[in-house]
């Protein structure tokens, strides 16, 4: 028989974080998935990022798919500026949107228990 954790402060606030960054490598890899235009194809990337990514001749159109997040984040972080303040931003407002879900969840679950009509 399987012992049940307790769920702790702690546990929830890792799960919470978890559950932010997939959602932040979900929006990452949804935006890449608009490179498979046919157009993508024929443009290729250059210059210090070709080497970055470590192919010869590498298209836009190969972020789409044939790479990692790891990569597609590589790319990102080369061409955005403002890259990992935007993810952290990002992740944290994920957060309190995942904690406030929760939390409203847990308000109405307490005002059932706490309600004294008889069904």
């Amino acid at each position: 028989m399987s012992e049940e954790k307790p769920i702790t402060k702690s546990f929830l606030e890792q799960k919470i974080h978890e559950k932010a960054v997939e959602h932040w490598k979900s929006d990452v890899q949804r935006a890449f998935s608009s490179f498979k235009n046919p157009i993508f194809e024929k443009l290729t990337i250059g210059g210090d990022l070709k080497k970055e990514l470590g192919y010869m001749h590498p298209t836009l159109q190969d972020l789409s798919g044939k790479y990692e997040y790891e990569e597609q984040e590589t790319f990102l972080r080369f061409i955005c500026t403002n890259y990992e303040e935007t993810k952290k931003e990002t992740i944290k407002n994920y957060e309190q949107d995942n904690t406030d879900m929760i939390l409203n969840s847990l308000s109405e679950l307490g005002d059932y228990l706490n309600d004294d009509r008889r069904y």
